[in-house]
């Protein structure tokens, strides 16, 4: 097992840039790494620190799987209601909130930023300091925790982070219809519209996909008004993009949910309308009014930024940020944006 001192040397011994990896499983979704970049794993740092059922708290070191997590938590009655995608069970937890990354229940429930109270996180002086804490509301100042969501290790290495946790719900169901794209992205619209306990939305493959979770009585009287078969879930597959194994290029785009923007060319639309996804396509980002998109997969190598540019003033806060994190340069550096 790795120790915290083992990673703190590391990164204090390190002079030449790193590649900080956990369970490997977000590799492909950033840029080609340089070829003098030295790997450091966090995988074997791993194990719950601390979990408070009655308190909807748990601290876990970042080298956890999702996996692990997910069971812990299922065997007092309880879920990461952030969905996080577990790609293949390989997902870390230091990933999984280095990259950002939430599932289908992310437009009602929050993103993964909405559940971490604090993380400990080691700087580029090789410095373990802990940001945030493990109860709600005790941030004063600039809540650093939330900013390493998202980051891609561009800014420290994540060591352990404290989670807010829920009770599961009484009941869950996923339901299947036959629909046309256009006449799901309408349905999605009607359905997020009620009142109704949704917790998934989304369309692949000709059929609308419903998840309805919570109390019995509620996902009842949803299941009667939405329709459809129930089936397994598919909602991870799109979650964790091995529904499009086989692609040669994946464009995640996020949009209003009304918006029909790139509607046509989806292969497969989440998030009630919110997120959709171009296989195979041309760059879509000049025909994107008020959206953002990112490729996440890059097969065709064809040399296409994998985020949209950043505006001037954002990208100097982003190198400002960097500076003081990571003064040496040698986290993750040009896996998000060119020069940070």
């Amino acid at each position: 097992m790795t120790a915290l001192t083992d990673l703190t040397g590391a990164v204090s011994a390190a002079t030449s840039p790193l590649l900080i990896a956990g369970g490997h499983s977000k590799l492909e979704l950033l840029s080609t790494p340089a070829t003098d970049m030295q790997p450091l794993e966090i995988s074997g740092y791993a194990g719950i620190i601390d979990y408070e059922p009655k308190e909807l708290v748990l601290r876990a070191k970042a080298g956890t799987t999702i996996a692990e997590l997910n069971a812990a938590l299922a065997a007092e009655g309880q879920i990461l209601a952030f969905d996080p995608p577990s790609f293949g069970e390989r997902a870390t937890l230091g990933g999984t909130v280095a990259s950002g990354l939430s599932g289908a229940r992310r437009p009602w429930f929050g993103a993964v930023r909405d559940f971490v109270l604090g993380v400990g996180v080691i700087n580029g002086d090789g410095e373990y300091i802990e940001f945030g804490g493990q109860v709600m509301k005790n941030v004063a100042g600039f809540d650093v925790s939330r900013l390493m969501c998202g980051s891609w290790g561009t800014l420290g290495v994540i060591a352990d982070v404290s989670l807010k946790t829920l009770p599961a719900p009484e009941q869950e169901v996923t339901l299947a219809q036959a629909m046309s794209r256009s006449d799901a992205h309408r349905k999605m619209l009607e359905i997020s519209n009620r009142s109704m306990p949704v917790s998934g939305l989304a369309w692949d493959d000709e059929t609308l996909f419903v998840r309805l979770s919570g109390a019995a009585p509620a996902v009842e009287a949803a299941r009667s008004v939405v329709g459809g078969d129930e089936v397994d879930s598919v909602l991870e597959a799109l979650a964790d993009y091995s529904r499009f194994k086989d692609a040669e290029s994946l464009w995640r785009v996020s949009v209003a949910p009304a918006s029909n923007a790139l509607l046509d060319e989806a292969a497969a639309i989440d998030w009630g309308g919110a997120q959709r996804w171009i296989v195979d396509g041309e760059d879509p980002r000049e025909r994107l009014e008020g959206g953002h998109a990112t490729l996440v997969i890059d097969r065709k190598g064809d040399g296409a930024d994998r985020n949209q540019p950043l505006a001037e003033p954002v990208a100097t806060f982003h190198r400002r940020l960097k500076n003081t994190f990571d003064p040496k340069r040698i986290f993750n550096p040009e896996l998000m944006y060119a020069g940070l």
